[in-house]
């Protein structure tokens, strides 16, 4: 991976709009619900080298 990736989460993303700006995704609440998924992902998509780069990786987590 050659590029961060700047997750923020948890009490600190309910007021998400003056840090939007520095992070590439934000959870609204605590990661229980997505976290799991989110670094299964992660792994799965680093074993192939991010073939997307950081945007395709952001583009799947969106979905």
């Amino acid at each position: 991976m050659d590029f961060p990736l700047l997750v923020c989460g948890g009490p600190c993303a309910y007021n998400v709009e003056p840090i939007a700006d520095f992070f590439d995704i934000v959870s609204l609440g605590e990661s229980e619900e997505w976290g799991d998924e989110f670094i299964d992902l992660f792994k799965a998509e680093k074993a192939k080298g991010f073939p997307g780069g950081k945007e395709g990786f952001l583009r799947k987590v969106a979905q």
